[in-house]
C-alpha cells in the first residue's frame, strides 16, 4: 500500500489518485496522512474541508467521503471512527510524508558523510506540499499543519547545509539552495543557508552577491534592511572569516 501526499496525491500503485479519492475524499486522505498516525477530530476535517461554511449535510457527506477513502486502502480498518475522531493507520514505508520526517530526524543524529546522504535523500521526497492551495486557503489550521511540515523541511535543509559543510562538499547543496531561495525569496534564513554554503564552496563573490540582491529585494518590497543574524554573516564573508552554523 502506498499512500503519497507530497505534491500530487498518489496512492495504491503510485500512478496516481484513484477518482474516488479525488476532490473532498483526496482533501480528507490528506489531512489524515498529516495526522501521522493520530486521530483527527472532526471539527478539525470540517474546518479543513469546508472553512467557515460547511454544508447542512456535512455529516452525510464526511460519511461518503470516508467510505470513498476505505474504498482504495488494502483494508478498510486502516480508517478507523471512534470518539468524534477519524485515525488513518499506515507506516512510514508506505507513506511519503512520514518517511520524510523520520528521515529528517535520523539524519540529524549521524556523522557529516553518512548524514548528507540520508537528509538529501528527505528533501528529495518533497514534491510539493502535504496539504493543497486550496485547503491552506480556506483554513487558518491547515495553514498551521502545512507551516509545521515546511519548518521541518526547512530544518532538514540547515542540517543538510551543517553535514555538507562539515563532510567538505558545500557545493553539493548550491544549486538546491537557489531553488530554496525562488521559494522563499524574503525568507533570511534561507538565504543564509545559500551564503554559507556559497562562501564554504570557495564563491565568496557569489555570496557576497546573493546578500546584495536580497537586500535589494527588501528595500524595494518592504523598506527594510536585512536582519542582524544575516548581516553579521555578510562581514565574517567579507572579512574572510569562518562562518558558523545557525
Amino acid at each position: 500500500m502506498r499512500v503519497d501526499v507530497l505534491g500530487d496525491l498518489r496512492v495504491g500503485d503510485g500512478a496516481g489518485s484513484s477518482p474516488a479519492v479525488r476532490g473532498k475524499p483526496g482533501e480528507l486522505l490528506r489531512l489524515l496522512v498529516a495526522g501521522q498516525g493520530r486521530p483527527v477530530g472532526i471539527d478539525v476535517i470540517i474546518d479543513v474541508l469546508w472553512g467557515e461554511r460547511p454544508p447542512r449535510s456535512v455529516t452525510a457527506n464526511l460519511q461518503t467521503y470516508a467510505s470513498r477513502v476505505r474504498s482504495v486502502l488494502t483494508c478498510e480498518r486502516r480508517l478507523a471512527y471512534g470518539c468524534g475522531t477519524y485515525r488513518l493507520d499506515l507506516t512510514a514505508g508506505e507513506c511519503d510524508l512520514s518517511r520524510f520526517v523520520d528521515l529528517a530526524a535520523y539524519g540529524r543524529t549521524l556523522r557529516p558523510g553518512r548524514a548528507v546522504q540520508v537528509l538529501r535523500a528527505a528533501v528529495e521526497l518533497w514534491r510539493g506540499p502535504p496539504l493543497t492551495a486550496a485547503m491552506r486557503d480556506r483554513s487558518v489550521v491547515a495553514e498551521g499543519i502545512a507551516c509545521r511540515f515546511e519548518e521541518i523541511r526547512l530544518r532538514a535543509y540547515a542540517d543538510l547545509v551543517d553535514a555538507a559543510c562539515a563532510a567538505g562538499e558545500p557545493e553539493s547543496v548550491v544549486a538546491d539552495l537557489r531553488q530554496l531561495v525562488v521559494e522563499h525569496p524574503r525568507r533570511e534564513g534561507v538565504h543564509g543557508l545559500l551564503l554559507r554554503a556559497l562562501y564554504e564552496a570557495g564563491e565568496p563573490a557569489a555570496a557576497l552577491h546573493a546578500y546584495h540582491c536580497l537586500r535589494h529585494t527588501l528595500g524595494a518590497e518592504l523598506g527594510v534592511e536585512p536582519g542582524a543574524e544575516l548581516r553579521r554573516l555578510y562581514q565574517a564573508i567579507l572579512r574572510g572569516h569562518p562562518v558558523r552554523s545557525g
